[in-house]
């Protein structure tokens, strides 16, 4: 599990992030000073425990191996299942999230030394940051990464009383069975502990109890860490029986993910491959309240398809929509919104983080790709590619002028009725300083 409120500020994205700030600009010292004094603790004890246990455990040229394959697979998956994760996690915000990375660093747990543990967990969650959460503030990506070193640490424990003569290393049979066991049930205590401890400090709003059954009152969450541990154990077990026949396990577990990207592909409109109106808004406002929470700007853009040039007349609705859709996403992050409304091949476009005139190049550079397009059509002299699509764009950004969602769309629904009526193909973005 890990912490989920994950925008960055507006002072953060105009720095480009805490990594080009001095260290007493970091975002890191406005937090609640309850949850700053857990942060730098939880920090500082994940350090000291690698640097404790270290060097007891010297490693091999065996163990590297292990390292590199379990490493190179948690890559791997990232890479495949990012695009939906970046959807979980937007859609788990003010909520633990759960993530499948534990499969590679319990898998590690089990059969690595600890300073091999901590490079793994260090890795996978670096790299995660990078491919899926470019907008988790980083000392909250680092509090989620030290909680699992405590907790792997916690579980090491367990397996080195237990099986001192053979730790690092996977003990065997039923006893050895009941021993990984009880080291997962460890881990994940330790883990949903300090999660819970981290959601009750980080805002006033949220009491103990309220993070206790946030934290340990969702089953089907539990089920899938303790899926996820089960399978790590698994690739633990056949990384001991022969390293290489572990890269057999990684198209199951991508399978096991398609699940998710089922459900993901099911939210999205069958004709243009946007999101449903129902899913974009539920993420919409929870991109909102995330804004609000930490004081940061979103950009919203209404994109309507404007009348088709005559000679598009034989292109099926379906393919223009899809391309409009292309054209819009191509201009926005993957991790911005897009969603199709209701009526013609009208988008809802929600940016994170910009608003006034970066909102405005957004909405040019939409407008440009949309014109850019071209489409291959029959004429009397042959195969040709014409363009003729064009769409007129409105916006409004939040919180000034608009400080809900429905005013943000009204902002946005009367700029492009300036748009559209009067030149069309043109963008018209709402100033801050006229009234929702």
């Amino acid at each position: 599990m890990s912490v989920t409120d994950r925008t960055r500020s507006a002072k953060w994205r105009r720095r480009r992030g805490d990594r080009l700030a001095g260290p007493w600009h970091w975002m890191l010292w406005q937090i609640p000073r309850p949850f700053l004094a857990l942060v730098l603790i939880v920090d500082a004890a994940a350090v000291m425990a690698v640097a404790a246990t270290a060097p007891r455990y010297p490693v091999t040229g065996r163990q590297l191996l292990w390292f590199g394959l379990l490493a190179g697979l948690a890559a791997l998956h990232v890479e495949v299942t990012r695009r939906v994760e970046r959807m979980r996690e937007l859609a788990s915000e003010g909520a633990p999230y759960v993530s499948l990375k534990s499969i590679w660093t319990f898998a590690g747990l089990l059969v690595l030394p600890p300073s091999l543990v901590a490079a793994l967990i260090v890795a996978t969650y670096t790299h995660s940051w990078l491919r899926v959460g470019r907008t988790i503030l980083p000392h909250r990506s680092i509090f989620s990464a030290s909680t699992v070193v405590l907790a792997s640490t916690a579980g090491g424990a367990i397996l080195a009383a237990a099986h001192p003569s053979g730790y690092p290393g996977l003990p065997l049979g039923l006893v050895g069975l009941g021993v990984v066991v009880v080291a997962a049930v460890a881990r994940w205590a330790v883990n949903s502990a300090l999660v819970c401890m981290a959601m009750a400090l980080m805002s006033p709003a949220t009491s103990w109890r309220q993070a206790l059954r946030a934290v340990f009152g969702t089953p089907g969450d539990d089920l899938i860490e303790f899926a996820s541990l089960s399978y790590g154990a698994l690739v633990a077990t056949t990384l001991t029986a022969d390293p290489w026949f572990v890269l057999i396990l990684g198209p199951p577990m991508m399978i096991m993910h398609r699940g998710i990207q089922f459900e993901h592909t099911a939210q999205r409109d069958r004709e243009t491959g946007a999101l449903r109106l129902e899913l974009w808004r539920e993420l919409a406002i929870k991109q909102l309240e995330r804004a609000r929470r930490l004081d940061t700007a979103v950009g919203y853009l209404f994109v309507r398809l404007d009348e088709v040039d005559a000679r598009l007349a034989e292109v099926s609705d379906e393919r223009i929509g899809r391309l409009v859709a292309g054209a819009v996403g191509s201009e926005v992050r993957e991790t911005d919104l897009v969603g199709r409304l209701p009526g013609g091949f009208d988008f809802a476009v929600l940016v994170a983080g910009v608003a006034g005139p970066g909102l405005a190049r957004v909405a040019e550079r939409i407008r440009c790709a949309v014109r850019a397009v071209r489409i291959t059509v029959a004429t009397a002299a042959g195969q040709a590619e014409v363009g003729g699509l064009t769409v007129s764009i409105g916006g409004a950004g939040y919180p000034d002028p608009a400080g809900t969602l429905s005013d943000l769309m009204t902002c946005a629904d009367n700029a492009l009725f300036l748009a559209k009526s009067y030149i069309r193909d043109e963008v018209r973005i709402v100033g801050p300083d006229v009234p929702a």
